[in-house]
């Protein structure tokens, strides 16, 4: 099985249905501890470790699911503690600053859920509300060049802590989002580029240019109409990859770039089915048949019949014109 879909009322519904799904994949789950507010699951495939866990996030008020990429399992250890965890082997934040990659307004219930897995990775996109939705993953990359690594962990921020921006922050995937935002986003392991000797290493992704420590994709940031990140080479092909008239989608890839010690960009290589796209027109979980293959779109936070309009309420957000594509493998 490598799509399931179906409705959860709690996360640790949510969580004990990915574990399931998870096996029926070739992953190994190594421990699930439902909780009606703070479940925690820990899991693995050929390439690398993981855990879940609750904490108070980027809004100290509500907690936020947590997720860290890890190298192994101890029993004895907290979720944001397992060995060569992501939130303590890495440069640009402090450990104590850094408190893993995020998904808010996650506690449920759950309109929908989507899962996407293989025995390299699990995506998976919940439904919070009419139209609104938070991403999540981990997996390997597919890689290109010589390195070490390759897992990733992505989820999706949002935030709605300043009266000065009512409609907060928006991070999805692997993006730049700036300094403060940083602290909870994406992460990939990435090892022995340009002559980095650090083992266990995770690159987090940032706006700001951090030899050695920041890595950066197409994925989707901020509230305005654009809604795309245009520091990635691929930006344009993005918000360009919809022909209206044409009944046309190209989705992109979601390639990562990685800025190494030598301070020289490189592409590390690209998420395995999950791309980008313009979805202006396109309603949330339409199914299309591109090339032979099912893609399943997905607006990256919240859909609008207007997709160039930004959020309306302190309560609602919007992705714009951006979407995301997942494979759809039956």
């Amino acid at each position: 099985m490598s799509y399931q879909t179906g409705t959860a009322e709690t996360l640790s519904d949510l969580l004990s249905k990915l574990s399931e799904f998870a096996v029926t994949t070739g992953w190994t789950v190594d421990n699930f501890k439902p909780h009606a507010t703070t479940p925690e699951l820990y899991l693995h495939n050929a390439d690398g470790f993981y855990s879940f866990g609750m904490l108070a996030g980027y809004d100290s008020s509500v907690r936020s699911l947590i997720i860290h990429g890890n190298t192994g399992y101890s029993t004895g250890a907290a979720f944001n503690a397992q060995p060569g965890n992501s939130r303590q082997n890495q440069g640009f934040h402090t450990a104590t600053s850094y408190n893993g990659t995020h998904v808010t307004e996650i506690a449920g219930p759950f309109l929908t859920y989507d899962f996407f897995g293989t025995a390299q990775y699990l995506h998976v996109v919940v439904q919070i509300g009419a139209a609104r939705f938070r991403h999540f993953g981990i997996g390997m990359l597919n890689k290109e060049g010589v390195w070490n690594g390759g897992q990733y962990v992505f989820g999706t921020l949002r935030s709605r802590t300043s009266p000065n921006y009512p409609h907060g922050d928006q991070i999805w995937g692997v993006c730049a989002p700036g300094s403060n935002q940083a602290r909870y986003s994406a992460v990939i392991r990435a090892e022995g580029i340009a002559g980095e000797t650090r083992t266990p290493w995770w690159l987090g992704a940032s706006r700001n240019d951090t030899a050695g420590a920041t890595v950066r994709g197409a994925g989707h940031c901020g509230t305005s109409s654009y809604t795309l990140n245009q520091s990635h080479p691929d930006s344009l092909q993005i918000y360009t990859s919809l022909s209206v008239f044409g009944q046309v989608l190209a989705p992109v890839p979601n390639s990562v770039l990685v800025y190494g010690l030598d301070k020289i960009w490189r592409r590390l290589g690209t998420l395995p089915d999950c791309t980008q796209c313009r979805m202006d027109g396109i309603t949330p979980r339409t199914i299309l048949k591109i090339s032979g293959e099912e893609w399943m779109i997905i607006p990256p936070t919240t859909w609008r019949a207007n997709a160039g309009s930004g959020p309306d309420s302190k309560n609602d957000d919007s992705s714009g014109e951006a979407g995301v594509a997942y494979k759809v493998i039956r």
